[in-house]
């Protein structure tokens, strides 16, 4: 945890499986009460603190199950997940898992609600060519709901995609290259507070920023 200034307030957590220890921690996402939830991608679980640090709960395990992630990847596989997390403005979490194609909605307990996403290229797809590799990859990455509670989902297959809550595709953007407008291994997702979208894109080592339909 940093101050405004950048400088360390407090950090907690190692390297382990046991209650409040990490192996690969990921997103984040953090509760006007203090509350946070971090995933912990290679224990395959999500993780509830307090802003101070204390371990409060967790929930997840490996699996395909609804509430589980990883899929068939296998356990100790970093890029199976939970990976991204975000909230949508009812309070409902969803995470991103690479190489098993999906996208979970789930409650702050953990109780799944939804989810979506194949390895398929086709609109609402996770999955076709990667920039600079020859086999076809799939993953969904990044995750963000804007104001109109739309799920944004980065994904390898260059290309960042909206859906509802539900998870209905509704449009997508990108495509592989390095013209604007194109990706490499897209990864982090944001908005501001006018609706601009903003895009990490990885591979491209740069930050875009694009205007996007409203509801």
């Amino acid at each position: 945890v940093y101050d405004e200034a950048g400088q360390v307030v407090r950090e907690w957590g190692k390297r382990g499986s046991g209650d409040g220890e990490f192996n690969q921690p990921g997103g984040i996402v953090l509760l006007r009460d203090g509350t946070m939830y971090v995933t912990d991608q290679c224990n395959h679980r999500v993780q509830k603190f307090t802003v101070e640090g204390k371990f409060l709960g967790k929930w997840g395990e490996h699996g395909s199950e609804p509430g589980q992630f990883g899929g068939p990847e296998p356990a100790g596989s970093r890029f199976a997940g939970p990976h991204f997390l975000a909230m949508d403005s009812r309070g409902r979490l969803y995470t991103t898992e690479g190489v098993f194609g999906r996208v979970q909605q789930l409650t702050q307990e953990g109780k799944p609600l939804a989810a979506w996403g194949d390895k398929g290229d086709q609109p609402g797809g996770f999955g076709g060519l990667q920039t600079g590799y020859s086999k076809k990859t799939f993953g969904p990455v990044g995750v963000l709901v804007d104001k109109h509670d739309r799920v944004w989902v980065s994904s390898l297959n260059d290309r960042v995609q909206a859906f509802t809550p539900e998870g209905k595709f509704l449009f997508g953007i990108g495509g592989s290259g390095s013209e604007p407008g194109q990706f490499a291994r897209p990864h982090g997702v944001a908005v501001d507070s006018k609706g601009h979208l903003y895009v990490a894109d990885a591979g491209n080592q740069r930050i875009q920023k694009f205007e996007v339909p409203g509801p």
